[in-house]
């Protein structure tokens, strides 16, 4: 994929998962086997994830991340992003 691919694989990621919840998102855009490290410095899996954003979105019904910033440079994507809840 190109780094602009990429990209737009994070705007999705982003829109469907966190902003609108939708759980699915993650099984049909992330890997099966995806290795989430957790802010906390925790690994979890896909179902981990799936779990905190569950746990994430009942404490901030109203949760969204705005992008700031969205760099591409060939497989890697960094976005700075402000989340509001």
């Amino acid at each position: 994929m190109s780094a602009e691919e990429n990209k737009e694989l994070v705007r999705r990621f982003v829109e469907e998962f966190w902003n609108e919840g939708n759980a699915a998102a993650a099984d049909e855009l992330m890997a099966p086997d995806a290795e989430i490290h957790m802010p906390t410095g925790e690994l979890v899996d896909l179902d981990g994830l799936k779990d905190f954003a569950g746990a994430f979105r009942q404490a901030f019904p109203d949760w969204h991340s705005t992008f700031e910033e969205l760099i591409a440079e060939g497989d890697r994507v960094a976005e700075r992003w402000t989340g509001r809840g």
